[in-house]
């Protein structure tokens, strides 16, 4: 019964941002095990749309993406997300003929949130189980959604410069009330929730580019290796899983870091 409803629910959020994903296929990997998935595509434009500054994506790729799914421990384990590997080159956005929506590719599911819900409803008359049952399954695993990248690559390219950001390891995960990552069991009466953002190593460069668009020398990092914690604290509604939060608020804590200017 909960493949039917957790199913698609994962597989909307994945079409949300990557092309050409075939809910068939899809449904048939989390049960088969984890899915693991090659060499995709990324919807530009929704990038683009997360972004709060005139910035262009020229591409995006993942070399690979791979989605833990615990069917026998739902209700005290989290989804996983791990990606290994992201590479997105920008631009500035002069201002020219907006992008074509990627939302269009051929395996795009093109059904409304309404209608996903009335499946999803469909699926619990079916089963005979009560909705609150599944609803409540549904928060913790929305609530406990897990990422983890490895090697997240950002260029941006102007004329004969690039502007790059590495970094190695990057984690999103919920957490507890001392700020320590654990399963997250929102109640009724509790609408907050409290995620951690864990990003390692972060390299900052700054380099020259010749004629065919390489770079013949590289320079010294204008930031080298720093590390920081991002902690978000979520007021929201825990019956409303696919809508915002409330409010959020947001703390920065960086572990170390070496600034330097050639």
């Amino acid at each position: 019964m909960l493949e039917g409803y957790i199913t698609p629910l994962l597989t909307s959020y994945l079409q949300k941002y990557v092309k050409n994903i075939k809910p068939s296929d899809l449904k048939l990997s989390l049960w088969g095990g984890d899915v693991v998935l090659n060499n995709l595509e990324l919807k530009l434009d929704v990038l683009e749309e997360l972004v709060p500054i005139p910035i262009r994506f020229v591409s995006g790729r993942i070399r690979e993406l791979k989605i833990h799914v615990p069917w026998t421990a739902l209700s005290y384990e989290a989804v996983v997300v791990s990606i290994d590997t992201i590479e997105c080159v920008l631009e500035w956005d002069d201002g020219g003929p907006s992008r074509k929506k990627s939302s269009v590719d051929t395996y795009s599911d093109s059904r409304t949130a309404s209608d996903l819900k009335a499946e999803q409803q469909e699926v619990i008359a079916t089963a005979g189980v009560t909705p609150g049952y599944v609803q409540g399954l549904l928060n913790k695993i929305t609530n406990n959604f897990t990422l983890s990248v490895t090697n997240l690559v950002l260029k941006y390219v102007e004329d004969d410069m690039v502007l790059s950001v590495s970094i190695p390891e990057v984690d999103f995960s919920p957490a507890n009330a001392d700020w320590e990552k654990a399963f997250a069991d929102v109640s009724q009466t509790s609408c907050v929730l409290r995620k951690l953002v864990n990003v390692r190593d972060l390299t900052l460069c700054l380099d020259g580019r010749n004629e065919s668009g390489g770079i013949d020398v590289y320079q010294e990092p204008l930031l080298y290796k720093c590390s920081f914690v991002c902690r978000m604290l979520l007021n929201s509604d825990p019956a409303a899983i696919d809508q915002f939060p409330l409010g959020t608020s947001i703390e920065l804590l960086m572990e170390h870091g070496e600034l330097g200017f050639n």
